[in-house]
């Protein structure tokens, strides 16, 4: 699947690389990886844990769907990556 979105709505939920310009999603986010699992809590912490930093805390989505839960990371590179369950 492919999805768009324009940088005020990735913005609206994740936080800038740390020294970035240009509002919170950063001017080198151009791309967030997606990633379904199966409890986006323990992927996130599983990722926080393997060295990811935290972009955006796990919540409810229901205004992306009515079951979505997502949560942002950060790889030690700086992309940007959403872990998703629905």
């Amino acid at each position: 699947m492919l999805a768009l979105f324009d940088r005020a709505a990735v913005a609206a939920t994740t936080t800038a690389l740390p020294g970035a310009a240009g509002g919170p999603a950063g001017p080198d986010d151009r791309t967030m990886l997606v990633s379904r699992v199966p409890d986006v809590d323990a992927a996130h912490a599983a990722c926080l844990a393997r060295g990811a930093t935290p972009a955006g805390p796990p919540a409810d989505r229901p205004e992306w769907g009515p079951t979505l839960r997502s949560a942002h990371v950060r790889d030690p590179e700086g992309n940007l990556w959403e872990l998703q369950s629905y």
